[in-house]
């Protein structure tokens, strides 16, 4: 069985977001003064006197007719039907509102196993006996921002919580997946369409995705956790603290992913910061799926899909490794495609290649057309091998790492690429200088 869920619920600004950190143990929603900042779910693993449980933050539940807000309480309303538990989160400082006696007459109805949180409970002197109100039972008083309380409040949580288990029919690690690209090129659409729930919030306002948003889900047996990011703005419209944060949110998951699926949008092409973000994508030397997003409101004929991949391989020379897939979030037309290209370059992501293999390897491409000399000085590997670590990593130990030309670095890896079938990964090739254990090796492929 997957582990219990435990959800975070309540309205805006009560500290749900500094709760959740602190349980966590981890800065991974983010806090601002400001109501709504948590807009999508927010899932993460913790354990507690070693029982293993998931926590999702919540946006701030709110009776409000902006569309946005009707689908942020939806959300909660979500994660409290998948939850084995609910934390209600109220702010003992403010007392009860009319929207908390909302929300608690909504989770009766849903027959929710409720603990009632009073957070901000900074000294004895703040009063909780209003909280009663809302018939939750009697309050946890904890104070999320100084960690007074949470130690009691896992303690319950941990005895509240039906028993988790390993889930037996997954394969592996799960593959991380990070869904990234500019901001309203419908990442939280696609969220939505390949895990088949409404997870992530939808709105035609640019930014709604503030957090990003690690979602568990399994494929054919196969175990994956889906990171929904902000989108990445160009760097003149980031002016606001929390924007910035979130820019900085997107890099960092791209950091922690395996795959990124890179979303463009076949209705306004190409533009320039689709290419700044690639460039932030392959230095990061993460695995690469092109998503072309919307492609059924393009107008098609003949070759149109061909002549898309062209400017994507013009456009992005140095991701062209990259497969390519065609999709609509919207109708969910052909997003399956999405999760198997991204196994199939999880795949080559992962590969090992033993010493011995990559060393013929590399003696038959040297063979084939040997290095160029320079001032009369030539290229003389001595040891190579695999480096740890993703993406495909190969050290050269040489005799002057000076003496490699690009031309010959790039010659290199296609030759590695075709004779490991390295074609959706990329592979970074590093030359190093020859060292005492390196020149204990036999050299090989001399001028």
């Amino acid at each position: 069985m997957p582990s219990p869920i435990v959800a975070i619920v309540g309205r805006p600004n009560v500290g749900k977001s500094s709760l959740f950190n602190r349980l966590i143990e981890a800065q991974a929603a983010l806090v601002e003064d400001l109501p709504g900042v948590t807009r999508d779910l927010l899932y993460r693993e913790t354990t507690w006197n070693g029982v293993t449980f998931r926590i999702v933050d919540t946006g701030g539940f709110r009776e409000d007719p902006e569309a946005l807000f009707r689908s942020v309480s939806a959300q909660v309303e979500a994660a409290v039907r998948e939850a084995s538990l609910v934390l209600f989160v109220v702010d003992a400082r403010a007392g009860v509102t009319s929207e908390e006696e909302a929300l608690a007459h909504r989770l009766r109805q849903l027959g929710a196993d409720v603990i009632l949180v009073a957070n901000k409970v900074d000294s004895p002197q703040v009063d909780t006996a209003d909280l009663y109100r809302l018939g939750m039972g009697d309050p946890v008083a904890v104070s999320a921002a100084h960690g007074l309380g949470t130690g009691d409040l896992l303690d319950l949580v941990v005895e509240r919580l039906p028993p988790g288990g390993e889930g037996g029919e997954e394969r592996g690690e799960p593959i991380r997946l990070a869904l990234v690209g500019r901001p309203n090129v419908g990442k939280s659409t696609l969220m939505n369409a390949l895990l088949g729930s409404r997870r992530s919030v939808v709105s035609e306002i640019p930014g709604t995705t503030t957090d990003p948003v690690d979602a568990p889900f399994t494929h054919n047996g196969r175990s994956f956790v889906l990171v929904d990011t902000a989108g990445i703005r160009r760097a003149k419209k980031v002016g606001e603290r929390l924007e910035a944060r979130s820019v900085k949110r997107s890099e960092d998951a791209i950091a922690r992913c395996d795959i990124v699926i890179f979303l463009l949008d076949a209705t306004t092409g190409i533009l320039a910061q689709d290419q700044k973000i690639c460039r932030t994508i392959t230095e990061s030397g993460r695995g690469l799926v092109f998503a072309v997003n919307k492609w059924d409101a393009v107008a098609k004929e003949t070759g149109t899909a061909e002549a898309f991949t062209r400017e994507i391989r013009e456009r992005f020379a140095d991701a062209s490794y990259a497969p390519v897939v065609y999709v609509s979030a919207e109708t969910g037309q052909r997003v399956e495609r999405i999760i198997l290209a991204a196994v199939a370059v999880f795949g080559e992501f992962e590969r090992r290649i033993p010493a011995l293999r990559l060393t013929r390897a590399l003696e038959e491409a040297m063979a084939l057309t040997p290095p160029p000399s320079e001032k009369g000085r030539r290229l003389r590997v001595l040891f190579a091998t695999q480096g740890r670590g993703r993406p495909p990593t190969f050290v050269l130990f040489c005799n002057d790492p000076r003496l490699v030309p690009d031309s010959y670095r790039r010659y290199l890896e296609g030759h590695l690429r075709r004779t490991f079938s390295l074609s959706l990964t990329p592979i970074r090739i590093v030359f190093r200088a020859r060292s005492r254990q390196a020149a204990r090796g036999r050299p090989w492929a001399r001028p």
